[in-house]
């Protein structure tokens, strides 16, 4: 069996090494033939300029719905993760949102994060008549004073 020349792949013509002569070295006037069907160069062109413009438009867009969130959480405690739940359950159908909520909330319960969530410590925000006042209890009493843990020494 005769050998390939080393440039060679199974199938493909040899080749001699130097660049074909109807190509042009200089990148700036490269050509490859379109396929045999494709977009025109003008259409692939305006498609661009397109997309350049709607991704700017998006942005601009983004960083004003951004600056609503942001007021909404500092000024009007917006909670961003669940905000970001309501929103993606907002995209379903309602078929759909039903059975997502169904499954979450059997999820929440058998995996122990409703006890896990009820267990947290609130702060009193005065909301609730069975509060009790921050002045009776220790923490909040100015009386109780406790002391900051020793310093280890070097």
């Amino acid at each position: 069996m005769p050998r390939r020349p080393r440039n060679q792949s199974a199938g493909l013509p040899a080749t001699t090494g130097a660049a074909p002569s109807n190509t042009n070295t200089n990148a700036n006037t490269f050509s490859i033939p379109a396929p045999e069907r494709a977009p025109s160069r003008a259409k692939i062109r305006s498609l661009l300029t397109s997309s350049r413009t709607a991704t700017e438009n998006m942005n601009e867009i983004k960083d004003s719905l951004g600056g609503q969130i942001s007021d909404a959480v500092e000024n009007h405690g917006l909670q961003k993760k669940a905000f970001a739940w309501i929103k993606q359950l907002d995209r379903m159908s309602p078929e759909k949102i039903s059975d997502v909520m169904t499954h979450f909330l059997y999820y929440f319960d058998v995996s122990g994060l409703r006890e896990r969530a009820a267990s947290a410590q609130r702060l009193p925000m005065g909301d609730d008549p069975n509060e009790q006042d921050s002045a009776s209890t220790p923490v909040g009493n100015a009386n109780v004073v406790m002391p900051f843990p020793a310093q280890a020494s070097a």
